[in-house]
């Protein structure tokens, strides 16, 4: 394409350059008393020149037959050139020319590369505006963003291409790779030394760079669920209707959020079709009761019959959600459940749908693609210092951050991630969802006061949530560890840990001191 242009642009300039030195050849024939006024280089250029842009002074005219055809030329070129200029400055400004300077100019501002437009990319990019105004958003699809936004700029070039235009010094940009082709677009674009990358997938690959993330639409959205809306004590009975991606995915954070305290338990109710969850968690049955429920732990119980099949149930629910990946489905749900059956005062209904404005509904994209969940820098900031905590007490023999596996990492995170169930248990308040300062130094006091008092409180949630974690990914006990079996020794009650075993739940709570 620039081979053509430049092919184009020299054709025109050897045939401007041919009518100039025919104009000066038919000119410089003309007689002596004729008054040629066009006999040189330099004044057929500024002819030709006043003539193309219109001006026409009059102090230089062609006075020979063929002159002025060759003058005609020039005059009917005029309104070509005139539109040319125009589209090339029109061109400039609404198309590469501008966005390119403005990226060429983007300085130390944060920079975000976005390779679609897409209503995910598009919510993430209003979120991280909101946080900081002074970012830059760059879309590699240029008629999705108007050319009078400051902080977005839409441009038809490939994030290579984009990294190419970045400044020298400017700050390490972010590709963000959304959309249902997010993966193979990362696969085919390789992984750039010079930007961090994070990728809309729901598979989470192995054996890549520390620092590429990846983020599902449906684990965000459970994610943010639960953080908005914690189970309160006064909740035992939980309904989950429509088991699809992203019931399971509620499943999976409500099984690992809400592990509370040893007298607190919780039944889940499944409505849907969940016999693959448990052929992928065989373990699971170690931490949780499967089938019935339990008076000493949670128990998750399938059931095969429709949602209004059991009305005894629907009733005594505390909570039921609506998760069908299908929107438009729990619309029509959530309709035939408040119009034929009885919704007490304090029972919670939750829908995921923008199509129900009459109760609380979640999952929009606005509230799941925000810098925090899927950047995930807070979460993994914690996580690592959790790591170092333990190598600390290991008196440094324990692996880095960046030496850990996949799944310590994942494990770690989701220990980090339970802190706000840990300060909610603390300050005796089910239903806050920020943490002030105060708040969270209180939470701590009260961790040193029940260390002191009641050791074995803190410990035994901890280790049953660890228990649990490692239980929904197939972990079971075995005398000595081995992680190619996921064989683990400490799989076992809390009470029957060795008394430097029970000790080790104490860093997860520590944790809280790092945040002030």
């Amino acid at each position: 394409m620039k081979k053509r242009r430049l092919f184009l642009v020299l054709g025109a300039l050897a045939i401007y350059f041919l009518l100039l030195c025919l104009l000066i050849a038919a000119e410089s024939a003309a007689p002596g008393d004729a008054g040629a006024s066009i006999t040189s280089l330099g004044q057929a250029l500024w002819y030709s020149l006043v003539t193309m842009t219109t001006v026409g002074y009059g102090d230089a005219y062609p006075v020979t037959f063929f002159g002025r055809i060759i003058g005609v030329l020039f005059l009917l070129l005029s309104a070509g050139a005139l539109t040319a200029f125009i589209s090339l400055g029109v061109g400039w400004v609404t198309g590469s020319g501008l966005p390119k300077l403005r990226i060429r100019r983007a300085g130390k501002r944060p920079i975000y590369i976005f390779l679609h437009a897409d209503s995910a990319a598009m919510a993430l990019a209003d979120n991280i505006l909101s946080e900081t105004p002074d970012a830059l958003c760059l879309f590699g699809e240029a008629g999705a963003i108007s050319p009078a936004d400051r902080c977005r700029i839409g441009v038809d070039m490939s994030p290579d291409q984009l990294l190419a235009l970045l400044p020298k010094g400017c700050s390490r940009p972010t590709i963000v790779f959304t959309g249902s082709d997010a993966e193979e677009q990362l696969t085919r674009m390789g992984i750039p030394e010079n930007a961090n990358v994070i990728c809309q997938t729901s598979r989470v690959p192995e054996n890549l760079r520390p620092d590429v993330r990846f983020f599902d639409r449906s684990e965000l959205c459970a994610s943010m669920y639960w953080k908005r809306f914690p189970l309160a004590r006064t909740e035992r009975i939980v309904m989950l209707v429509g088991f699809g991606q992203l019931g399971r995915e509620l499943l999976e954070h409500a099984l690992l959020t809400n592990v509370l305290s040893p007298v607190r338990v919780t039944e889940y109710h499944v409505f849907g079709d969940a016999s693959a969850f448990l052929l992928d968690h065989p373990q699971l049955g170690f931490s949780v009761s499967i089938g019935a429920p339990a008076a000493d732990r949670d128990s998750l119980i399938l059931h095969d019959d429709p949602w209004n099949a059991n009305e005894e149930l629907l009733l005594s629910a505390d909570r039921i959600i609506l998760c069908s990946d299908d929107e438009a489905e729990n619309t029509v749900l959530c309709r035939r459940m408040r119009t034929w059956f009885p919704i007490r005062a304090n029972m919670h209904l939750y829908c995921r749908s923008a199509l129900t404005d009459d109760l609380p509904v979640f999952g929009t994209d606005s509230e799941i693609f925000t810098p925090e969940a899927v950047l995930r820098s807070g979460l993994e900031r914690m996580a690592r210092q959790l790591n170092e905590n333990y190598r600390a007490a290991c008196g440094g023999n324990a692996p880095t951050w960046e030496e850990l596996s996949a799944f310590l990492r994942r494990s770690n995170m989701a220990s980090a991630d339970h802190l706000r169930t840990k300060l909610r248990f603390l300050l005796g308040d089910d239903s806050l969802t920020e943490f002030s300062k105060e708040q969270i130094r209180r939470a701590y006091d009260r961790f040193l006061e029940l260390k002191q008092s009641q050791p074995d409180l803190c410990r035994r949630i901890e280790h049953d949530r660890w228990v649990r974690f490692h239980a929904m990914f197939n972990w079971r006990y075995a005398p000595k560890r081995d992680n190619s079996k996921r064989f683990h020794p400490l799989m076992v009650p809390f009470d029957d840990l060795s008394l430097a075993d029970q000790a080790k739940d104490d860093y997860a709570w520590e944790l809280i001191s790092s945040l002030l």
